[in-house]
């Protein structure tokens, strides 16, 4: 754009954890309890951070990763379900309320629990996959779509349920703020 200037180029998990944080109103007085988890598809090779606040309002970063794929099968769903991705996800969170057959969830769901699961501190990929989209298209072959949802839901949600308890309490922290674009997918 003929810009010749300074500039600054800012870390994007950073950006997400500093808008967690200073977006919200969090009185001092509390911020040594406050942990900040981020979660996307990808962002400067990465797909989390757990950060904490310092005394004086900074931040500062415990660990980052790329071991946290769940945006990123939400988002090989979405376009899975025939949605735009990115952009159409909340679609799917609205989708999965529509199925009611608990037998059929379960088993779609162990789809997801066997790419990835949080247990012990860590990832854990049972059967993970291969070549994502198409391997992930060709575990759901058969699967409705209203259990997709559903299943993808549940599985979302209990896999950053396990992340966020872990971190809480490997932080003794009891305050936490959320923020990418998983945060956007879970309840």
């Amino acid at each position: 754009f003929g810009w010749d200037g300074i500039y600054d180029a800012l870390d994007h998990h950073a950006c997400h954890a500093h808008y967690a944080f200073y977006g919200q109103s969090i009185p001092p007085e509390y911020w040594d309890d406050v942990l900040i988890l981020t979660a996307d598809a990808l962002g400067d090779r990465r797909d989390w951070s757990a950060s904490t606040v310092n005394s004086d309002g900074t931040l500062n970063r415990v660990e980052d990763g790329s071991g946290n794929s769940v945006a990123r099968i939400y988002r090989f769903v979405t376009l899975i379900l025939g949605m735009k991705p990115n952009e159409h996800e909340y679609k799917v969170m609205g989708l999965s309320a529509y199925s009611k057959s608990a037998k059929h969830i379960a088993a779609t769901e162990q789809v997801f629990y066997d790419i990835l699961d949080f247990r012990g501190g860590q990832f854990v990929r049972n059967k993970p996959l291969k070549e994502s989209y198409f391997d992930l298209k060709d575990r759901l072959e058969g699967h409705r779509f209203d259990n997709i949802a559903a299943a993808l839901q549940n599985w979302a949600t209990g896999v950053t349920r396990s992340w966020v308890s872990y971190w809480l309490k490997r932080t003794d922290k009891s305050r936490l703020c959320f923020s990418g674009g998983l945060s956007m997918n879970i309840k």
